[in-house]
């Protein structure tokens, strides 16, 4: 059809956003299938030098990709804060074409867009030209300390010169070089923290006269952070030393430049140990009444004359918490919308280590008001980890149990009047975790969290010819884990290996030791089925036998009574003898043992009598 004429501002607007209404409007009718007659740069403005797209790959299938492309070629002639935005926006989208683009425009950048290209570089870049690295170099170079830090980095995380990790060992201070030398890796992380603390303790006092910003040692951090990225086998020891290192002024800047670094790299390890800092640490400044009170400054400043300000004695505030809270989820949020494999990598590394021992669920009460009742009194239940932002939003984000609505919460709580459990999936960009059923697996059998294994547990649900495939090796330690989530998943996968005929002889013995109502009833279930699968090997045999409980005594006595003949007795006989003796007896419960030998030996005197 032909296109109808109309006009998208009845009002008349700045050139630079009719520019690009006219950019979108363009490349829009363009992907649906319309052409210029006129040849396809007909369209394109015939301004001053600067404003004319230069020559860019715009052949892009995603429109809002091509059209960012299309804007790319304006950068020259954008002013400075938009063209931050822009180069902001193309990092977030991780727009590979555009990093020769970017690469190109590090000459001419002014400061603001200056300070976004590294990181956006970095999320660009998927192989490393000398145009690029050229391109950070110069930006390394500039007196702005902001813009030239983030290309340091930039250029050391992208570097593949060997002898990068030589340079950052010589840059960084005798105290640290000293501790990296210590064999003992808690003495060295004491040693770096010290060294960190004392420097900036004087700084701050210093920087209450002098305007001093602590610079030494948020570049030595830095500098350990990516000398680690260099040398992996520092990479635990860095990670302790973030772990403990004070979100307080001075320091607090090389902080948000790691975790800006690890935003733009996908460094799983770093980007979920600083989330987990980030919901836990209590702010430093708070805001009261239009002011902060700076500790260790000793006094009150007022709000307008800190926000914003590029300051380094000014630091975790609550609001400054509060953003860094929504920001790792907003980061992982667009990796997902961008169906980027990173976010699984990122989200299971926030999931992984989230301890619900250090936060509990608990209740409060409170009080509301109805016209038409009066006062009344409900309870608000919150789920454990509720102020884990980034955690529950990785969980049950698009589900209707949980919500963290109500003036910007921050904490989540059930929506219902009593706690309910998740019957079905809730997290967003589930087709994510579906394409990493080995990540969600180690989420299941490595995660601290009872939510977090229930989670993995619903989405390999999900997966029957993964879970058909899981080897005993790995479902046993699941059936005998205190963890009930990991057990009722394990258990299912058996149910179904046996429901589809592929159940393994070597997990009956599990199922027994497991001891769980459940457990006991599948195995009793697949052996009146299938007794061959222990009769025929006697280590399994000799496995059940010593996993026999007060329970199961009745039980493995009429089995082994009706099944006994059906063994080689002799060789079961020693397979108990030599399993028991190197069986891990735990001292702390020797009455139990007791009780479990003396089991074992009626077994055997029953229905291996000649044998023994």
């Amino acid at each position: 059809s032909e296109l109808q004429e109309g006009t998208r501002t009845p009002d008349p607007v700045a050139l630079p956003l009719a520019e690009q209404i006219f950019d979108s409007l363009v490349l829009s009718r363009h992907n649906q299938g319309y052409s210029d007659p006129k040849g396809s740069e007909a369209w394109q403005t015939d301004g001053a030098p600067g404003t004319t797209p230069s020559a860019v790959d715009t052949d892009i299938t995603d429109p809002r990709s091509a059209r960012l492309m299309v804007l790319l070629g304006r950068l020259a002639g954008l002013p400075d804060a938009a063209a931050a935005k822009l180069i902001w926006r193309t990092g977030q989208v991780r727009l590979a074409p555009a990093a020769s683009v970017l690469a190109d425009y590090c000459r001419d950048a002014d400061e603001a867009a200056g300070r976004e290209l590294p990181y956006a570089l970095l999320r660009c870049v998927r192989e490393t030209p000398d145009t690029v690295l050229d391109g950070l170099r110069l930006l390394a170079e500039r007196r702005d300390p902001t813009t030239a830090a983030a290309a340091h980095i930039a250029l050391s995380l992208l570097s593949s010169d060997a002898g990068e990790a030589s340079r950052l060992r010589t840059g960084l201070p005798k105290a640290i070089t000293d501790a990296l030398a210590n064999e003992d890796a808690a003495t060295a992380c004491e040693e770096i923290l010290n060294y960190l603390r004392h420097a900036v303790a004087a700084a701050g006092v210093r920087g209450a006269t002098t305007g001093t910003d602590g610079a030494e040692q948020q570049k030595a951090l830095v500098d350990l952070f990516l000398l680690s990225h260099h040398e992996p086998a520092l990479r635990p020891l860095f990670l302790s030393v973030l772990e403990e290192i004070p979100l307080q002024p001075f320091l607090f800047r090389a902080v948000r430049r790691i975790f800006k670094a690890a935003e733009a790299s996908d460094d799983a390890g770093v980007f979920a140990l600083l989330s987990r800092r980030f919901d836990t640490v209590a702010p430093y400044i708070r805001e009261s009444y239009g002011s902060f009170f700076i500790p260790h400054l000793q006094q009150y400043v007022h709000r307008e004359s800190v926000l914003g300000k590029d300051d380094g004695s000014i630091a975790w505030s609550d609001r400054t918490r509060a953003y860094f809270r929504r920001r790792v989820w907003r980061h992982l949020r667009r990796l997902g919308q961008l169906g980027d494999p990173n976010y699984v990598k990122l989200a299971a590394a926030c999931l992984m280590h989230a301890d619900e021992a250090a936060e509990p669920a608990t209740s409060k009460s409170q009080w509301d008001w109805s016209g038409d009742t009066g006062a009344s009194r409900r309870q608000i239940h919150f789920p454990a980890l509720a102020r884990r932002f980034a955690v529950h939003s990785i969980l049950h984000g698009a589900g209707p149990r949980l919500t963290n609505a109500g003036g910007g919460s921050l904490t989540w709580r059930f929506v219902a009047h009593e706690p309910t459990a998740a019957t079905h999936r809730e997290e967003p960009f589930p087709q994510l975790w579906d394409a990493t059923p080995d990540l969600v697996l180690s989420l299941l059998t490595g995660a601290h969290s009872e939510q977090v294994c229930a989670f993995a547990g619903r989405i390999l649900n999900d997966n029957r010819p993964y879970c058909l495939a899981l080897p005993v090796s790995v479902l046993a330690p699941l059936l005998t884990a205190p963890s009930q989530a990991r057990f009722a998943f394990a258990l299912a996968t058996v149910q179904a290996q046996f429901a589809d005929g592929q159940i393994s002889g070597e997990i009956v013995p599990a199922l027994f030791r497991a001891n769980r109502p459940e457990s006991l009833e599948v195995g009793k279930t697949i052996l009146n089925a299938r007794p061959d699968l222990v009769t025929q090997n006697s280590a399994l045999a000799a496995e059940l036998i010593l996993a026999v409980h007060a329970e199961t005594k009745d039980w493995q006595s009429q089995f082994w009574a009706e099944n006994a003949r059906l063994t080689n007795s002799q060789n079961v006989v020693a397979e108990v003898i030599d399993q028991a003796r190197t069986h891990a007896w735990l001292e702390d419960q020797l009455v139990a043992d007791k009780h479990t030998v003396r089991l074992v030996a009626e077994l055997l005197a029953e229905n291996f009598a000649e044998a023994v």
